[in-house]
């Protein structure tokens, strides 16, 4: 009589019973499994999440098992056996997750691949499935056939860049079936490429820049503009900014030379903002930056867009000087952000580097600060056009005012489904 079999079995199922909870890699240690259902290295077992009689009285027991780096075959049909003799497939996607039916005090056990359907490549082009890691998260609640398995390393290509979102998938009934797409927790689960936008331009019309030099401000606005899709998800708005009266108490007659002249997203057609923009006169006077920074957040506010979170709201403010209202620059420049608004600043020729860090909130050296730009000339504007373009895309994806990666976009690249439970609730 074989007992070595049978005693491994019940050690396994010893163990399964107690350690319901636990995650562990079956591909280590006692081997329960005489047939395994995975590649080698594929971490199959890597998490368990259900393991019940499949009927009361029997001594079956069907338990869920995640192997997440498992290597799928290109067309893997739902429910097929996995065999030991399983075939190396086309390194096209990998984690699995497998239905294993474990009969007490028998050493062979079944286990069948219950893989959801993943995204169609011809319909869905930029959702990245390869190394997805499916099945390194599984949750079910108790005493339920309910099963939440997650790919949290699903990713989605847009252009050059990457969003690793993550997915989850819910199935009523062990995974015999599951939802035909993935269970989104909001509506950025599955973000699109094409971010919306609104975009204003803050430029300084002051006495300082030359009627010339305004000209190459003009050109460089439309050039910088012309990155982004006027007629589609980028809105656009220019404000020109120069004196403020003080002593005026009226705040729209005060104000009458901090000047919307394109409103936020009211021109869509790329000819005819062209044309807006080459109409714009330059005012002359002086500098009031923090009130034009005050006039900017009033015209964000009257765009339709101003309370969508999935809108990216940026300012690009010019100047060549000094600020005439330097003592409320700082809290203006907060007011703004406060909003969400991301500021960058572009100075030319006698700006302050402090004033530009101070409007940006980014206090790194110029040459460290990708919301800053220093210039010597009016000259050097067109130098600025790519790295702003490449600069505001990844804000769009990172809108907390850095470039910097290694933070969220409000769920567009938070690993969705690296850890996943159930409450039970008494």
């Amino acid at each position: 009589m074989q007992t070595e079999p049978i005693i491994t079995t019940l050690t396994c199922m010893a163990f399964l019973l107690v350690n319901t909870s636990l995650a562990f890699n079956i591909e280590g240690g006692t081997k329960c499994f005489a047939h395994s259902p995975s590649t080698p290295n594929s971490f199959f077992g890597y998490q368990f999440s259900v393991a019940q009689p499949l009927a009361p009285g029997s001594d079956d027991i069907k338990l869920i098992l995640g192997a997440p780096y498992a290597i799928q075959r290109q067309q893997t049909g739902k429910n097929q056996p996995i065999s030991s003799n399983f075939p190396l497939p086309e390194r096209l996607s990998s984690g699995d997750v497998f239905s294993c039916s474990v009969k007490l005090l028998s050493p062979y056990q079944s286990c069948t691949s219950v893989m959801p359907e993943r995204p169609n490549r011809s319909a869905n082009p930029d959702v990245i499935t390869e190394r997805d890691g499916f099945g390194l998260t599984l949750a079910s609640p108790r005493s339920s056939k309910i099963l939440t398995a997650c790919a949290p390393f699903r990713a989605r290509r847009c252009s050059d860049s990457f969003f690793t979102h993550g997915a989850c998938y819910k199935s009523p009934d062990f995974g015999s079936n599951w939802g035909a797409t993935p269970r989104s927790i909001s509506s950025k689960m599955d973000p699109e490429c094409d971010t919306k936008l609104d975009l204003v331009f803050l430029l300084d019309g002051s006495a300082s820049v030359s009627k010339d030099d305004f000209q190459k401000v003009l050109e460089w606005l439309i050039a910088v503009s012309s990155r982004f899709d006027v007629s589609g998800t980028t809105n656009i708005g220019v404000i020109q900014y120069s004196h403020y009266y003080m002593d005026i108490d009226d705040p729209v007659e005060a104000s009458q030379f901090l000047e919307t002249e394109i409103a936020i997203g009211k021109i869509k057609d790329f000819s005819n903002f062209t044309a807006a923009v080459h109409q714009i006169q330059r005012h002359g006077y002086t500098t009031y930056t923090a009130h034009a920074i005050n006039k900017t957040v009033e015209d964000f506010k009257n765009s339709s867009r101003f309370h969508d979170p999935t809108t990216t709201k940026i300012m690009i403010l010019l100047t060549d000087g000094r600020s005439d209202d330097v003592d409320y620059l700082e809290a203006s420049a907060h007011y703004a952000r406060s909003f969400g608004i991301i500021i960058f600043a572009v100075g030319v020729a006698s700006f302050a580097e402090e004033e530009l860090k101070v409007i940006t909130g980014n206090h790194a050296d110029m040459d460290e600060n990708e919301n800053t730009f220093g210039l010597e000339n009016f000259d050097q504007l067109v130098t600025t056009v790519t790295a702003l373009q490449e600069s505001m895309t990844e804000v769009m994806k990172f809108p907390d005012g850095s470039t910097s990666r290694n933070l969220t976009n409000e769920l567009q690249q938070p690993h969705v489904g690296l850890s996943a439970a159930y409450s039970n609730v008494r």
